[in-house]
């Protein structure tokens, strides 16, 4: 990217594990200035490590983003952003034969994190932007599609494709690009738990049921997180100067839309 990030601020939510990790070690390759915010604890421990590994300043921000207050106080630690990773959510089965104070409690846990959460780092990152500045979403291949008994996650990244339209509509005239990545399936922990609901539900194995998922994609077996992360630098980068609005598949052919 010939130091296309150095120094950038670069903020990333779900930054602990998975996808939001190795898109903040991207970043902190490329000379970003990177700052982690997740609701475990042990943000800080990740954000050491790839401060460790890349020599890039690092800074962890615990923060659960359902909540208000605590969003607040986390960015008004960043003096102004770059780029904004939307990435933070949660991905659990919330079949609707489930029992209903379960069921309820589940679904809202979802939503709260997955489209309210999002929202409220949205506005505040909004405020720490000016022109020339990129934002990316998290969506899914779901978000686009659907499977059963996955109903607050799939409405919830539906929900994300919605507001990254609106949010490109409202900010394009302030410089600020708004654009979301949807990837298929990634061997994350999140996805692998899913994995194995949905082989259980079909009766097979999870070794047989990634192995079809992998026969459905135009090549390749299932990507990691560090093969996904890249289709985030790409996306704010200059090289995507003028797309704006878009959903991004990145799922290796899996869903050809």
């Amino acid at each position: 990217m010939q130091q296309e990030y150095k120094n950038k601020n670069v903020v990333v939510t779900g930054g602990f594990s998975g996808i939001g990790k190795a898109v903040a070690t991207a970043y902190a390759q490329e000379g970003a200035n990177v700052f982690l915010i997740d609701a475990n604890p042990a943000v800080a421990e990740t954000a050491n490590a790839i401060a460790a590994q890349t020599q890039a300043k690092v800074i962890a921000l615990h923060c659960d983003i359902s909540v208000e207050s605590c969003v607040n106080e986390a960015f008004s630690t960043i003096d102004a952003i770059d780029i904004f990773i939307a990435n933070a959510g949660i991905e659990a089965a919330t079949p609707i034969d489930e029992p209903m104070a379960a069921g309820l409690a589940n679904f809202r846990k979802i939503m709260d994190v997955n489209i309210t959460g999002t929202f409220l780092t949205l506005a505040s990152a909004r405020k720490k932007m000016s022109a020339g500045a990129s934002i990316v979403i998290t969506s899914s291949i779901w978000g686009k599609t659907a499977v059963p008994d996955f109903s607050a996650y799939n409405a919830s990244k539906h929900a994300n494709l919605g507001l990254m339209r609106t949010l490109a509509k409202e900010l394009g005239p302030q410089g600020i690009r708004v654009n979301a990545i949807c990837p298929g399936w990634v061997k994350t922990g999140p996805a692998m738990e899913s994995l194995k609901i949905m082989a259980g539900e079909k009766g097979c194995s999870e070794e047989s049921l990634l192995k079809r998922l992998s026969e459905e994609q135009c090549f390749g077996d299932v990507q990691s997180p560090e093969d996904v992360a890249l289709s985030y630098l790409m996306l704010t980068s200059r090289y995507a100067i003028n797309v704006t609005g878009q959903a991004i598949n990145a799922d290796r052919g899996a869903l050809l839309v």
